[in-house]
């Protein structure tokens, strides 16, 4: 038997491995409950825009960006849930960019209602957002860093097993 031959093998596994590794136990538990979450949010939210017809506009406006919101999560969640997103770490690059975007909307809008509706309280919640947003991006950072690490890493297991096979 070939040394190289047996390196090969090695360095297939181990990329096969870092390409199929699935969520953990405790990941998927978690993506379940926010898919839910987020599902009985957009039930109860698109109840209340169905069955009460005479809401201020400014009011349906926010619940359709609620619905919005919960429905983008319930979508997240269900393609995590599936395995569909590829390749292993990148869930966490498209949850954290979400985050980011969502926050920036909260906060956006709650600075318009405290700037232009002339409430102070939302002033208080574009505060409150911002600190949405700069977690949002420490996670965003993060996850993009160790995305990077997880794909630098696999195109060295992929050299390696040109450089073996040849």
């Amino acid at each position: 038997m070939n040394p190289s031959d047996d390196t090969s093998r090695d360095l297939v596994a181990q990329l096969t491995r870092l390409n199929e590794q699935a969520l953990s136990p405790r990941t998927r538990w978690w993506h379940l409950l926010l898919m839910l979450v987020a599902l009985a949010m957009a039930i109860l939210v698109g109840a209340l825009l169905v069955t009460e017809p005479s809401l201020p506009s400014r009011t349906v406006t926010a619940f359709v960006t609620i619905l919005v919101i919960a429905l983008s999560w319930v979508v997240y969640a269900s393609r995590v849930l599936s395995g569909r997103l590829g390749f292993l770490a990148n869930h966490r690059v498209i949850a954290a960019g979400m985050a980011t975007a969502w926050s920036i909307v909260f906060t956006l809008s709650a600075l318009a209602v405290g700037l232009f509706g002339g409430h102070r309280a939302g002033l208080v919640a574009a505060g409150t957002g911002l600190v949405f947003v700069a977690a949002a991006l420490a996670l965003l950072v993060r996850a993009r860093r160790d995305f990077r690490r997880l794909q630098e890493r696999r195109a060295q297991l992929e050299s390696a097993i040109h450089g073996a096979r040849s």
